[in-house]
């Protein structure tokens, strides 16, 4: 079925709009807080930690993949509610407690001295980080940026890319020069002082979901149900969801395994701890040339296209990694794949669902993400411990990554287009 380009009635305007105000510094300001946000300072730093807590508490790879899955399990119910309470209150007053919360959760990070203290506060980020996951963001571009919409999903998570081409030579710096704790405090600094300024000044709640002051009295809030798309048991029922939650496990349990492990790897292989952040910065900076390369193409071509080369790409990533040659090369493929699976979440969701229920389906779509990425980590610590080496995981992973390209291949057309306002 062709994508059906809707016409939504121009909202009134807001109680700040005297202000003038241009749709893409919802892009900015959400690119500047997922750049000092919980993917770079969770899932990016992680392996720089494995090194200096295993020195000094003695835990093996397992136990320390524990706390990196823990996030995404409890990130698998928490990110639902905190995709209905965003639709029902709003984004802001949702998400800037939840970025205080996830600084004060990283400075705890400092006084941790056990396992169970360690799994637990890991635990808890699974549902202070859920206020810097992109749900929020990209449905707040959604209701803003119509014509290029990919690109700028491309370019407002392309933050997380440069957080994490950022983030990880902090966070080496510090643990070298203070120690990990001292580490942990400073890496706490980013969210408070750069995320939520960022999200208090720069995003807007959509226009359809604003409360209107008329004659000196405020008016109910409007109802989402106004603006076009599925409801929630509806979208289930649909084949493209489950398509899309299937691909989108299976490609986040391999971009969220190879990350977390990259540098033990690499360490593995005889890099330094120095070098190994340097790749993984490297890593960063390919992702975001992968992500506003995405964006722009999703906004050319059927996404679910681009996605199969993608994916062939990080494929050929993981084969050298496998093989143990050429391991920056190889990085950089996964680097220029990595992220592309909330990409494709955030500009496929409005294509294929709608905006009525945005927050919630993202939420479980999201859940579906999480649920690849406790698995993946996981995974790769069970490898190494069982056989020494990652090769088995990487050869698997491959292969995971071609049944992810046979989910997309059999998504139908956009039921929903450009949703314009007049």
């Amino acid at each position: 079925m062709a994508a059906i380009d809707i016409e939504l009635p121009q909202a009134e305007p807001a109680e700040s709009a005297g202000r003038s105000f241009h749709p893409w510094t919802v892009v900015l300001g959400s690119a500047l807080a997922l750049a000092f946000g919980a993917v770079p300072i969770l899932q990016y730093t992680s392996g720089l930690f494995m090194a200096p807590l295993q020195k000094e508490f003695g835990w093996n790879r397992v136990e320390l993949s524990l706390g990196i899955s823990s996030v995404q399990l409890i990130s698998m119910v928490s990110v639902f509610f905190v995709g209905w309470a965003m639709d029902r209150w709003g984004i802001k007053r949702v998400i800037a407690p939840l970025i205080a919360l996830f600084a004060t959760n990283v400075a705890l990070m400092a006084t941790m001295n056990s396992l169970a203290m360690y799994v637990t506060l890991y635990a808890l980020f699974g549902v202070t980080s859920t206020g810097l996951n992109p749900v929020g963001f990209m449905k707040s571009i959604s209701a803003y940026v119509h014509e290029r919409r990919g690109l700028a999903m491309g370019v407002a998570l392309s933050g997380t890319a440069l957080g994490a081409a950022i983030v990880p030579r902090f966070a080496e710096y510090m643990i070298a020069a203070h120690g990990w704790r001292h580490a942990y405090l400073a890496l706490a600094l980013l969210p408070a002082l750069v995320a939520l300024p960022s999200v208090l000044i720069f995003l807007r709640e959509p226009e359809g979901s604003r409360s209107r002051v008329r004659d000196g009295r405020r008016a109910k809030r409007e109802p989402l149900d106004e603006l076009p798309g599925l409801t929630m048991g509806e979208a289930l029922v649909t084949r493209s969801f489950w398509l899309l939650a299937l691909a989108i496990f299976l490609v986040s349990a391999v971009l969220n395994g190879t990350i977390a492990h990259a540098v033990p790897f690499l360490v593995d292989h005889g890099y330094s701890a120095a070098a190994a952040a340097s790749v993984l910065s490297g890593v960063g900076l390919a992702s975001v040339a992968g992500r506003i390369c995405s964006g722009t193409l999703f906004d050319r071509f059927f996404a679910p296209h681009v996605a199969v080369a993608f994916f062939l790409l990080c494929i050929a990533g993981l084969f050298l990694l496998a093989n143990l040659k050429s391991a920056e090369i190889a990085m950089i493929c996964v680097g220029l794949t990595l992220g592309f699976e909330l990409d494709m979440v955030g500009y496929l969701v409005p294509r294929y669902f709608g905006l009525r229920k945005f927050g919630q389906i993202y939420g479980l779509l999201f859940g579906a993400l999480n649920a690849g990425g406790a698995v993946g980590p996981l995974a790769m610590g069970a490898a190494y411990t069982l056989w020494g080496s990652y090769e088995f995981a990487f050869v698997s992973f491959g292969l995971m990554l071609l049944v992810a390209c046979a989910m997309v291949i059999g998504l139908p057309a956009y039921p929903y287009g450009i949703l314009r306002r007049h």
